[in-house]
């Protein structure tokens, strides 16, 4: 699906394989991962996204790199809200520590990252945090 649009202001994504949106005026972004669409963005700075990862598969190796990409595409937006109903979030954003040092982190810049788990973590909670931070561009020794 591709919309150009200077109108579109809120758009909700639901099972698609491929999107691309060239929409200057989009504020909201909703999406539900059932599995990481093509997808390409042009948007306003002033963009808040929710992604859920409720259903998304566990990546592998290729599935990482992936998920970095998918993510990258929402870095010039003001806000992104990562969620989960179950522990799919935290298995599709805890990058194994080998992968980050050889990718680009996909989210940089003064955003707000929130995130939303609703389950008991099944990874420890240094990893969640220096692995988040890395989504964010932030060395976990930036921050001590």
């Amino acid at each position: 699906m591709k919309i150009t649009s200077d109108r579109l202001k809120s758009y909700d994504c639901h099972n698609l394989i491929a999107v691309e949106l060239d929409t200057p005026n989009l504020i909201r972004f909703s999406y539900d991962c059932h599995s990481l669409l093509t997808f390409k963005l042009k948007a306003s700075v002033s963009l808040v996204a929710n992604i859920s990862f409720a259903s998304a598969e566990t990546p592998d190796n290729n599935g990482y790199r992936n998920v970095a990409n998918f993510l990258s595409n929402f870095n010039p937006s003001m806000a992104i809200e990562l969620s989960s109903a179950n522990d799919k979030l935290m298995q599709v954003t805890v990058m194994p520590k080998d992968m980050r040092e050889n990718m680009l982190p996909p989210l940089y810049g003064d955003k707000c990252v929130h995130v939303n788990n609703n389950n008991r973590l099944n990874h420890s909670v240094v990893d969640v945090v220096d692995s988040l931070l890395w989504l964010q561009g932030i060395s976990s020794k930036e921050k001590n």
